[in-house]
Order: C-alpha cells, then structure tokens, then sequence
C-alpha cells in the first residue's frame, strides 16, 4: 500500500498568490481582487477553499470582505493596525513540500488558538527571496516570526539583523552556532546513529553517506553516521561520503534527482558500499531512482 504523503490545504497556493501581489504591487489598495467564482476556477480549487484563502487575508488585515460588492486590498493604514497586533509570519521555502506541510498545519492550530492570525511568506526555495520575506515580515511589525531556513549560510546577515534588533522570531529544522537564537529542531544526531546502526545490524560494513550542504541538521546527521560506524569498529572512509551542490552556490529547489548523479558514481566503484544512508527524504529520492536504474533492488 502506498503512503500518503502530508501536503499543506489546497487554499494556501491562492493566498501565496494573492499575497505576492500584494507584497508586489500587482494588486493596489482598493483593487478588487477577483470573485470568488472565477478565483475558484482559475486555481481548479472549491469556493469554500477559495473563501478559507480570503478569510486567512481578512485576519491578517491584507483585504477587507465588502457585501454584495466583492473583496478588496486594504489600505497600509488599516492593515498596519492588524499586523501589529496579531499576527505572526511563517517563512518558509516552499509550504507545499510535503515535511514542511504538516509543519505548518500544527503552526497554524497552535496560533489560531491563542488568537493569532498567521501570514505566510514561501520563498520558492530562492535565497533573494527567503531574505527579502524576511526582512519584510520585520518591517511590516508583525508581532513575531517563525522561519524555517533554506540550505547553507545565506540568510546570515538577515537573523543576524534580527538578532540584533530584539524582533521576536523562532528557527525551525536549522539554527546557527554563532548566533544565539531559539529553535525547534529534532534530533538528527541520533536519528542518523540509529539509521547507520540499523544497517550494520543488518551484516553491512560498507555503508555510504550521501549528504547535503553543511548545517546545523547535515552536519548532526553526518556526526552520528561516523559515530555510529566508529562504535562498532568499523572505519569512516571518506570516498563513502559524498555531498550534494557546493556551499558557494544557491540551493535551489528539492526534486527526486538529488543525489542521483552521487549515487551512480559510488555505485560505479569497483568496490561499492553494500548501504547507502541519505541525509534527506529527497536524497533518498535520487538514491532510489539511480540504484533501480542499475538494475538493483532497493
């Protein structure tokens, strides 16, 4: 039986629309920003979800809900007045992702029951653009931010900002050492110990590590996979551990063929790993896709 994967409700890509022209300026204070009917039929979404988009606009003061006439852009005036209030930003490099929709369903709940309306900023998983939302929920004056950031160490100087200002704001998945911050993360550490663990359980002492760029989260899951070879005695070989991208570039969005290429090289070599452990669900994606491609079980 297939597993369902979690995904984020269906309204959420027309309020990330609507809001980006907004933010843009596509849309100007007064606009009408279209009737419920055809927004529905343009996004192949129901009226009601139609209607659960504006309505998350409405709390947030981006839109105001007219009888009879339809929904318009607020003015800043009036819309700075509820942004300062209640309202808390969600940056996030895509919500329709499948691990960071189930995320943002429970930030959602959590701040609907304590009052909060939650404005949600999706980068694309484009690094200019996770900096600017986030510069933009800081200046907005919403009351607090909540970011889970992209790959690498691009965003430095916009936390660090924060940081430096006192703006309220929470990390999610990935933090960084020389910035003092509050964060929500899991234990990647022990999750790739008992992962790696698992497979030497299973007879296997050649055990691969493709991994993505350096952070807090990689370099957890890298320490617990030489952890855990190290604890059984085996050694940590360093033609077995290969990473995706470079540092230097700009990560752009997950698909199932990271780690694809990585993968054929190792599974290439005369004297291949009989496992391969994944620093991610979309690695283990491109894992997958190469070794079948090889004719290999999985």
């Amino acid at each position: 039986m297939r597993k369902k994967t979690s995904r984020a409700p269906k309204y959420i890509k027309l309020k990330e629309y609507l809001l980006a022209a907004i933010n843009e300026g596509r849309l100007q204070p007064g606009d009408c920003i279209g009737s419920e009917n055809n927004l529905g039929s343009d996004f192949g979404i129901s009226r009601p979800s139609v209607r659960n988009a504006i309505d998350e606009l409405i709390k947030e003061g981006l839109v105001n809900r007219v009888p009879g006439k339809g929904t318009f852009v607020a003015d800043p005036a009036s819309r700075s007045l509820v942004q300062s209030s209640k309202v808390i930003s969600f940056v996030v490099p895509d919500v329709q992702t499948p691990f960071i929709g189930p995320i943002y369903k429970g930030v959602q709940r959590v701040a609907e029951e304590n009052g909060y309306a939650l404005a949600v900023y999706s980068s694309d998983w484009q690094i200019e653009k996770e900096n600017r939302n986030i510069r933009l929920a800081m200046e907005r004056g919403e009351c607090g931010t909540i970011i889970f950031p992209n790959w690498g160490r691009h965003n430095y100087s916009e936390i660090l900002e924060l940081k430096k200002s006192g703006y309220p704001f929470v990390l999610i998945d990935r933090y960084f050492r020389d910035i003092p911050t509050d964060y929500v993360v899991v234990d990647n550490f022990m999750g790739a110990f008992e992962a790696v663990e698992y497979l030497i359980g299973l007879g296997h002492t050649s055990i691969a590590h493709v991994m993505g760029l350096p952070g807090t989260a990689n370099d957890a899951r890298l320490e617990g996979y030489k952890q855990a070879l190290l604890g059984k005695g085996l050694k940590v070989q360093e033609g077995n551990m290969l990473m995706i991208g470079s540092a230097e570039e700009d990560q752009t969005e997950p698909h199932q063929a990271c780690g694809y290429e990585e993968t054929l090289e190792l599974l290439q070599k005369k004297n291949r790993p009989t496992a391969i452990f994944a620093g991610s669900d979309f690695i283990a994606l491109g894992v997958i896709q190469a070794a079948k491609s090889m004719g290999l079980s999985v």
